[in-house]
């Protein structure tokens, strides 16, 4: 059996809908839905140009490799590793040759999908990291690709950098912390993560503060009012057992 590894984002207010086991939990997409039940787990999924179906059921085993979950998934005689990101209301899954989720499901209703705003546009930030070729700007925050974070540019742990969020509107946002990695999963510790974060509200004039679980996985962060313009700022990290650079993964407007 494979590995289907379950990451989970980050919180930013009070509701923490963090999980850490998958079991019992249907996601659905537009096209389809998987549900986990003990160890055995079912994955639907349509086609949108010819509309054939694709039913898929076997079982799954939940590990981790250097905190980044995965799932090992056997069905009929195939075995598969995926990476999956999830928390208690959405879930991202990966395989070994992408770095795009293959699925992204919720357990709301499908329909409430697009209440997930993934915008590389709506970020700026005082600093980011380029290593030869390779950048890794803020815009990574509004993408789902694995190995394409944000990364804060300045020397040391990055303390006091910070990210700007501007929007239509938006009280909740989902967080995935770190490095994250298919091939690379020890990336994830070797580079430093955020750990208490200060949220400023521009639009309304008050601050939050908010501690940050050391984890990949999607984690519900919900302001008390809707605001066009938020700024984040790094106040603490866990640090890299390797290097000072401070990674997030993605950051999300949710309404859902």
């Amino acid at each position: 059996m494979k590995k289907l590894l379950i990451l989970s984002l980050l919180t930013f207010l009070v509701s923490c809908s963090w999980a850490s086991n998958i079991s019992g939990s249907k996601y659905n997409s537009r096209f389809g839905f998987i549900s986990f039940t003990d160890d055995k787990f079912t994955y639907i999924s349509v086609d949108i140009n010819d509309r054939s179906r694709t039913e898929i059921h076997g079982v799954y085993e939940l590990s981790t490799e250097y905190k980044v979950p995965f799932l090992l998934v056997n069905y009929e005689e195939e075995e598969e590793k995926w990476l999956a990101l999830f928390s208690g209301d959405i879930i991202f899954l990966y395989k070994e040759n992408s770095k795009v989720p293959f699925f992204i499901g919720i357990t709301e209703k499908p329909s409430k999908l697009e209440g997930l705003y993934m915008d590389p546009s709506i970020f700026k930030a005082t600093s980011f990291l380029n290593e030869g070729d390779i950048r890794y700007g803020v815009e990574n925050l509004g993408n789902a690709y694995l190995d394409q974070p944000w990364v804060e540019g300045q020397s040391g742990l990055g303390i006091h950098e910070k990210i700007s969020v501007s929007s239509n509107g938006a009280n909740s946002f989902i967080i995935s912390n770190g490095y994250v990695s298919y091939h690379k999963p020890y990336l994830y510790e070797y580079n430093s993560r955020i750990k208490r974060i200060k949220v400023n509200d521009l639009d309304n004039g008050y601050s939050q503060y908010f501690d940050i679980p050391d984890s990949p996985n999607p984690f519900n962060v919900r302001l008390d009012k809707f605001s066009q313009n938020v700024e984040v700022e790094l106040l603490e990290v866990y640090r890299g057992t390797r290097w000072t650079d401070t990674c997030i993964n993605f950051l999300f407007i949710k309404s859902f």
